[in-house]
């Protein structure tokens, strides 16, 4: 049996034969970046994205897919100054201006500083020597690849209608995924693959993620996303001049597969459309899902029988719509309930709640 002097030996040849990327002695120290959506990375149970890992994020049209990831895209260049992001936009639907009003740095001299990179590929071979080469740099801390369902591969967008394609593009995002789950972890860099719902030909089990079914064994967590209506959660509408417009729907996510934790979780938050004094600027109404959040783990307590709340470092308030009001303007309280929510998600009352709504109104 070897010893302990022998373990260690061996250990390290492996580590001068192979690397230190190959064979580390210490594990990866995890950044996580949060989705912007406090209910989102309550139920990620890391309080957002994990650096090193790859995530896919599915979703019909019109759900908020692209806007969520260009927000989390702002958060990552926020987090990491003095790294790049990259979106690599298969869909060609990427517009700088509404990528600025969700906080995005997409100007001409962040990408003439570096910090900045929206390539255009045109093939899935293109996708997956972009998306291997910005991963593996170590100069990116975030990619998003809009989207797995946009991506064709060269010899299909070659040949003529009716010759028999089938499986090339499938065999591309196979390899390109299982080469990112390396790439990522090595560079602790983080990837977000936007995708879309196909039809499933076979009529059985509802409609299937597009790409190949490979994906999901490189992906560390699946978020499905969806806008969400019905009685309660009919878009908020206000009026401009003589019309009356959408500035606000519901959204769902459900984290349906989940590797670095219990998948399972349901958040639902509302997406502001438009600015409005009313709701706050667009991206996620980030002030009613703290109200709601801090309130429903304790984080925000109640006092005595009626609906006062009392938020930690502020006076108290009276209902929550005035607590929202009051964290809307004070971001140091928001980043307060954020601490307490995220240490609360590992106890008991938070693991017992199956999904956190942001639209709970309900004053004593």
């Amino acid at each position: 049996m070897p010893n302990a002097r022998q373990l260690a030996d061996f250990a390290t040849s492996l580590e001068k034969t192979f690397g230190t990327k190959i064979m580390p002695k210490e594990p990866l120290v995890r950044d996580t970046v949060s989705t912007r959506s406090l209910t989102l990375d309550w139920a990620l149970r890391h309080g957002g994205l994990e650096s090193g890992c790859i995530y896919e994020m599915i979703g019909p049209p019109d759900s908020g897919k692209t806007s969520l990831a260009i927000g989390i895209l702002a958060e990552a260049q926020r987090m990491f100054p003095d790294r790049a992001v990259a979106y690599l936009d298969l869909e060609k639907t990427f517009r700088e201006l509404w990528a600025t009003r969700l906080g995005l740095d997409c100007s001409p001299a962040a990408a003439r500083a570096g910090l900045w990179l929206h390539p255009y590929p045109a093939t899935s071979e293109d996708a997956s020597d972009l998306a291997r080469t910005l991963a593996g740099s170590g100069m990116v801390s975030f990619i998003v690849i809009d989207s797995v369902g946009g991506m064709e591969s060269a010899k299909v967008l070659g040949n003529k209608a009716g010759k028999d394609t089938m499986g090339k593009n499938a065999q591309v995002i196979t390899r390109m995924g299982k080469e990112l789950a390396t790439l990522t972890r090595q560079e602790n860099c983080t990837i977000l693959m936007i995708n879309q719902p196909r039809a499933n030909y076979s009529g059985y089990g509802g409609d299937l993620s597009a790409g190949p079914k490979a994906l999901q064994h490189a992906t560390t967590a699946k978020i499905d996303i969806k806008r969400i209506g019905g009685e309660g959660n009919e878009p908020k509408k206000m009026k401009f001049g003589d019309s009356e417009e959408p500035v606000s729907f519901k959204t769902r996510a459900i984290i349906k597969r989940m590797k670095n934790g219990t998948p399972g979780r349901t958040a639902e938050f509302w997406f502001n459309i438009q600015d409005t004094d009313l709701y706050g600027p667009v991206g996620v109404f980030a002030a009613d899902e703290y109200a709601v959040m801090g309130i429903r783990l304790g984080v925000i307590a109640r006092e005595g029988k009626g609906s006062y709340y009392v938020i930690p470092g502020a006076p108290k308030v009276n209902g929550r719509a005035a607590v929202a009001e009051l964290l809307r303007g004070r971001p140091d309280l928001m980043e307060n309930v954020r601490k307490g929510v995220l240490e609360a998600q590992a106890s008991e009352a938070a693991e017992a709640t199956g999904t956190i709504d942001a639209e709970e109104n309900q004053d004593a």
